[in-house]
């Protein structure tokens, strides 16, 4: 969470921060963040957070491990987790954030659905195929009109709608566990290599290039690289343009081929042969799938 007109109380590193007004039980907000915006201190609250990323770009932190997010990704944070957020790229980004005490929960019925308690305790990211998508969308948009044209049902219908959103990604969200990668700390240097990653995934950019913008000797930043995120800087940028891929393929209609040089891969078969891998289907069965309203197979990083 990221509102910088919280009142919050920083104890060390981290602050216990409060966003939901006294007699409410849901809060919303929605807002802008410029192109490598990055809070500065890690914070929790004593109630929910659910993320959703409408536009652009984002690094997630949640308890010591981090997820990249593109457009469309949901994340619910748990009560009293530590997180933070940085936002890499080219682009402005967009997201909303919904606030709800953890009473919403339990009054919902919920929590007697057969996985649903590890659901809401456990963060991933969750994306939903474009037919649940636009639901989402819609709950969004009446959340968000209950707060601008409040009367005395509000407080029933906030709960309504949040408990509803949270009914629509238990079912039908495609949820991603494994996205997270643990980290140490998001060390500078490999904080400044993922932000440039972020930006320039969709050029001809190589480990040398990545390097000598973090002033660090290649073999060095290579090795540092794979202790910090767990995984190689090339097993890195190809997860980054394979997920950006698979978001291009559920929202547009380009070509398989202009996808991938749009994404940094300069040959359309070898773009096929690593999108199988990471994502366990060929470009045109995902496309098929995500059309049809099936469930987006794995985001996970590989």
């Amino acid at each position: 969470m990221e509102n910088n007109t919280a009142n919050s109380t920083e104890n060390g590193n981290y602050a216990e921060s409060s966003h939901i007004p006294s007699g409410m039980n849901v809060y919303m907000e929605t807002a802008f963040r410029q192109p490598s915006y990055s809070m500065t201190y890690e914070h929790r609250h004593k109630y929910y957070e659910l993320y959703c990323l409408h536009s652009g770009y984002c690094i997630y932190k949640i308890n010591g491990v981090c997820s990249t997010l593109e457009a469309g990704s949901f994340i619910l944070i748990p009560p009293s987790m530590m997180h933070t957020s940085s936002y890499p790229g080219k682009d402005v980004s967009k997201r909303t954030l919904v606030f709800f005490m953890p009473e919403v929960v339990e009054k919902s019925g919920l929590t007697d659905l057969n996985g649903f308690n590890d659901f809401i305790s456990t963060p991933g990211s969750i994306r939903f195929s474009p037919t649940y998508a636009r639901a989402a969308d819609d709950l969004l948009n009446m959340l968000a009109d209950e707060f601008l044209y409040s009367s005395g049902y509000s407080p029933l219908l906030l709960s309504r709608y949040v408990t509803t959103l949270l009914s629509l990604l238990f079912c039908h969200g495609s949820i991603s566990k494994g996205s997270f990668s643990p980290v140490k700390e998001m060390d500078t240097d490999i904080q400044k290599a993922v932000f440039y990653i972020g930006s320039n995934y969709a050029d001809q950019i190589s480990l040398e290039d990545t390097a000598d913008t973090v002033g660090l000797n290649p073999a060095y930043f290579s090795s540092k690289f794979h202790a910090v995120m767990g995984m190689t800087f090339k097993e890195y940028l190809n997860s980054i343009r394979i997920r950006t891929a698979a978001q291009m393929l559920s929202v547009t209609d380009d070509s398989v081929t202009k996808i991938a040089l749009n994404c940094g891969f300069s040959s359309s078969n070898y773009f096929k042969d690593r999108f199988k891998k990471q994502m366990g289907c060929s470009p045109r069965e995902f496309r098929k799938r995500s059309t049809f309203g099936g469930t987006v197979i794995k985001h996970d990083m590989p």
